[in-house]
């Protein structure tokens, strides 16, 4: 199994604590990127260190899904673990840059099982690293910079 790495990151104006916040709200996975979020059980109240739950996505009228484990939620660091047909090692460092600003990175680790799960852990590190990163760093960057 090899892992293949794709790399970002965004200033944001706002503080580290509200880019936490926005990523911690239950509902920013289906609000920020259109995911349909399975729980299993009672909604939380916020996403923290061991929260678990599942996100659904359709590629091409197929669908596919993700459990997602997180590890770590703080206003410095995101870890989480999403596995399905492939599975995605992202963290995301979240970094004072100046009064009220945040610096966030976000790396993602993606792997996958046999030949077909490297092609396809292959082709999500691509479409990754072809902007996908980035523009998930945009909307949290939007959603947060909106956010009073």
């Amino acid at each position: 199994m090899s892992h293949l790495e794709a790399n970002a990151g965004v200033e944001i104006e706002a503080p580290p604590a509200r880019v936490a916040a926005v990523l911690a709200d239950p509902d920013a996975p289906r609000r920020l990127f259109g995911l349909d979020v399975r729980t299993g059980g009672p909604v939380p109240v916020r996403w923290r260190g061991g929260s678990r739950f599942s996100v659904a996505l359709s590629v091409h009228g197929e669908e596919a899904v993700f459990d997602v484990r997180v590890g770590r939620l703080t206003r410095q660091r995101l870890d989480f673990v999403a596995s399905g047909p492939i599975v995605i090692d992202a963290t995301g460092d979240l970094r004072t840059a100046g009064m009220g600003r945040t610096w966030m990175e976000l790396s993602a680790a993606v792997s996958g099982r046999g030949f077909a799960g490297e092609l396809a852990a292959a082709v999500a590190a691509g479409v990754l690293r072809g902007g996908t990163l980035g523009r998930i760093l945009a909307a949290v960057k939007r959603h947060a910079e909106r956010v009073p």
